[in-house]
């Protein structure tokens, strides 16, 4: 949320998809909000793999990356890279 705020405060437009329930699949408006982005900021926190929400997700930000070639910034949440590496 802190993030959230100061990127708004900078007016650097981001999306957060509030109303996506637990076991949701990530739905149209997210997947058109990832493609239209042309960067993505992901948030790896210590439960975001066993996420498969998160994962679907960062699967899509994946693709956007090769296919447009855009730039993904990992930011480590209470975890070591180390843990997230594979």
């Amino acid at each position: 949320s802190h993030l959230y705020a100061e990127l708004k405060r900078k007016k650097i437009e981001t999306f957060i998809d509030y109303r996506l329930e637990r076991g949701d699949e990530i739905n149209s408006s997210l997947v058109e909000a990832i493609e239209e982005s042309l960067m993505y900021v992901v948030i790896l926190s210590k439960h975001y793999a066993s996420s498969s929400w998160c994962l679907d997700e960062l699967a899509q930000i994946l693709k956007c990356k090769e296919k447009y070639g855009r730039e993904v910034i990992p930011v480590f949440y209470e975890v070591d890279p180390s843990d997230v590496r594979h």
